[in-house]
Parts: structure tokens; sequence; C-alpha cells
């Protein structure tokens, strides 16, 4: 395998590596030690969305009524079967991805692995704006109004997070002087 295909599919796997490390899935059973660890500190409990979590959040910051919140809790009671199947595609995807690295396959079959993983992730994201719709269907507008102002302060967030964690990484990348 050349230089630059194993340049390439390195960049490719640190934003997936990256995933994994936050979201704890690792291999193994340590690495499911760790995802459950992580559910459970941030109210999860087994089901990535944390529904019940975010729910109760979502009630209070959005002010849901007794009908919205059923309605709402009722799209995503619906939604976490076929969400979890796509996460675990998507892991498998990445552990399938990870396994032809480290075995030096062709740079067709890394194409072709990294292409399914992207689209699995694709597909969970398309997932997730439907269920979003759905949900934005039951709010009122000044609610989802709200919902938004709160999507841009996380992506803010997020954003802050990313540059301090690229400050990091270009320390560390600088040579003592």
């Amino acid at each position: 395998m050349t230089r630059f295909v194993k340049s390439v599919m390195a960049g490719v796997l640190i934003g997936g590596l990256a995933l994994n490390a936050v979201a704890g899935y690792g291999k193994g059973e340590e690495g499911c030690q760790h995802r459950d660890k992580f559910m459970e500190h941030h109210g999860m409990h087994g089901d990535h969305f944390g529904s019940e979590r975010w729910l109760e959040m979502m009630t209070g910051k959005l002010e849901l009524s007794d009908d919205q919140n059923n309605q709402v809790k009722s799209i995503l009671d619906a939604a976490k079967n076929e969400s979890q199947a796509l996460r675990k595609s998507m892991r498998e995807n990445m552990q399938a991805e990870r396994n032809a690295v480290d075995s030096d396959v062709s740079e067709r079959e890394l194409r072709k692995l990294a292409r399914e993983t992207a689209d699995s992730r694709v597909d969970l994201m398309l997932f997730g704006q439907s269920v979003e719709g759905k949900i934005r269907a039951v709010l009122t507008e000044e609610q989802n109004a709200k919902l938004d102002e709160m999507k841009a302060s996380r992506k803010i967030h997020r954003q802050e997070r990313m540059e301090k964690w690229q400050q990091r990484m270009d320390a560390k990348a600088k040579p003592a002087e």
C-alpha cells in the first residue's frame, strides 16, 4: 500500500477514532464498560439519545404541554429501534475499516469500506433529521424558535471545544525549541 493511501486512511480514521473515544465504543468489554459509565454519568442509561433525560430537559426548557410531551415520547420510542440498528451498522463499518487498515488490504478495499462507513454515518444523520422534523411538527412556532437558539448555542460550544482541541494538537506537534 502506498504512503499516500495510508495517509488518507489515517486522516479518515482520526475522525472515527475520536468519535469512538468520546462515545466509548472501544474494543471488547473494556470499551463497553467505558461507554456504559459515560452514558450512566450523563443520564443516558443504555439509549444513545438519552430520550427520557432529553425529554425531561426539553419539557422544562421548551415548556411542553402534557400532550406535546406524550407525542414527543411516542416519536422517540418509535425511533429507538431503528436508531440503534443504524448506530450498530456504523460501529460495525468503523470496526471493519480499522481491521482492514491493520491487515494491510488493498486501496480499493479500503475505499469501499470508507464509503460504507460514510454512508452509514449519513444514514444516521438523515434519520436524526427525520426524527427532529417529526418532533418540530409537534412544537409551536415559539418552541421551534427556542429550539433553534439552543441548537445554535450548542454549535458554538462544539466549535469552541474543537478549536481548543486543535490548539492542544498543534502544541503537541510543535518540536521543542
